[in-house]
């Protein structure tokens, strides 16, 4: 009896930790991502023998005019995403960031410059202050968001709103404050934001950028913004969240599917059996009543069979398709004839090249994704040794009380 309540506890612990990692990576969204290296910062002085000329005399070069110059033509890139894609936006990523608050104390933490379009694409939780003007997102205003536990490190304060913040010599102003939720896939404690036009004229080498964008279900997004991106700005990493979280859902996918047939041939016994009853009692039946008054119960009974029937075929036709869904998503993993081995080979490598690459990178959501990833497949696999171990033992059982009887 112990090892049956161990066996079931460990049944419903693998349950939630599965609902858990379920809900955990659906949260993370369906965006696209584009991640690639942050241009180098321009240097201040010109090239020795190169004399300047008038206009450069006059508007001497922004540092991080490059990220402008990307950012300008990814704006045009994004007029021809009508339909495909609701919203998008530019992040500047430097993960470890130096800041000194007004008050001496210093602490490191990642840096995400925003442009317009960010708290639509990537929401964020307003405690204290207010989130960046939609013109001060387009200009810059010299202003700064923290979350709650670099605030805490910075100031001694939660809500330090008005007090000043020093970034690669830059004084920032504290507008608001941010909700902190530190979750896998996040390097660094604290979290702040600043206006990605603030960077075009700071000194400030930024590590990576990355658009975001949120597709719209049936619109061809995945295969236009991939497109687009290449043309835009070649060797970066493209990151499909609903496609990674299909990826890492399999496991459990393919869970379902076993269960579910296993659950669906042990009813389809069932059922066929109390057909053959059924059947076998109004046969008995007919011997000593007419068979007119046997015809409502009759029709019930076929009635209620046929039923039964159909919706084990629905059953059915559910789980096929789920076990088939991830081929229309995954096509990169058919090869373009199933018996050739020249074309597996061909669809075997051009699945792994990706994944074999030098140099990655990573989104948070994605680092998120991948954890949970590993966690499904280890629970789907517990889940399924402990369901087949149960299911034996049930009918083990049964069977040793039918031969005792």
């Amino acid at each position: 009896m112990k090892k049956h309540i161990k066996a079931v506890f460990l049944l419903c612990l693998c349950c939630a930790l599965l609902g858990w990692a379920y809900l955990s990576m659906v949260s993370q969204g369906d965006a696209l991502q584009y991640l690639i290296p942050a241009p180098a910062v321009q240097k201040e002085t010109p090239t020795q023998g190169e004399p300047l000329q008038p206009e450069e005399q006059q508007q001497p070069a922004r540092p991080n005019q490059d990220i402008a110059a990307l950012w300008d033509s990814l704006q045009i890139k994004a007029e021809g995403w009508t339909g495909a894609i609701s919203a998008y936006s530019l992040t500047g990523i430097l993960e470890k960031a130096a800041f000194a608050g007004d008050t001496g104390v210093t602490a490191v933490a990642r840096l995400n410059a925003v442009s317009p379009g960010r708290w639509t694409t990537e929401p964020e939780y307003l405690r204290f202050g207010r989130l960046f003007y939609p013109e001060e997102l387009q200009k810059g205003c010299k202003g700064i968001l923290l979350d709650e536990q670099l605030a805490l490190a910075l100031f001694r304060i939660s809500e330090p709103l008005g007090r000043t913040v020093t970034l690669a010599g830059e004084q920032f102003t504290v507008l608001g404050v941010l909700r902190h939720s530190r979750r896998v896939g996040d390097s660094e404690d604290y979290a702040a934001y600043i206006t990605l036009a603030d960077t075009f004229d700071m000194p400030l080498q930024l590590q990576a950028l990355a658009v975001v964008a949120l597709p719209v279900r049936g619109g061809g997004a995945h295969a236009m913004f991939q497109k687009d991106m290449e043309s835009w700005q070649g060797g970066g990493t493209l990151i499909d969240l609903a496609k990674e979280r299909m990826g890492a859902m399999l496991p459990l996918r393919v869970l379902v599917v076993y269960l579910g047939c296993g659950a669906l041939f042990a009813l389809l016994r069932v059922l066929s059996r109390k057909s053959k009853a059924f059947m076998a009692d109004y046969r008995a039946r007919l011997e000593w009543e007419y068979a007119k008054k046997l015809m409502p119960r009759l029709i019930a009974g076929i009635v209620l069979i046929v039923m039964g029937y159909v919706c084990l075929v629905a059953v059915a036709s559910v789980l096929v398709k789920m076990l088939i869904e991830p081929v229309y998503t995954f096509t990169e993993w058919v090869p373009a004839i199933l018996v050739e081995w020249k074309e597996i080979q061909t669809a075997f490598w051009r699945v792994w090249q990706g994944a074999a690459s030098l140099q990655e990178l990573r989104s948070p959501q994605l680092c998120r994704i991948r954890y949970f990833a590993m966690f499904t497949a280890w629970c789907s696999a517990v889940l399924a040794v402990l369901c087949t171990s149960l299911w034996v033992r049930a009918c083990t059982r049964l069977n040793m009380q039918k031969d005792n009887r």
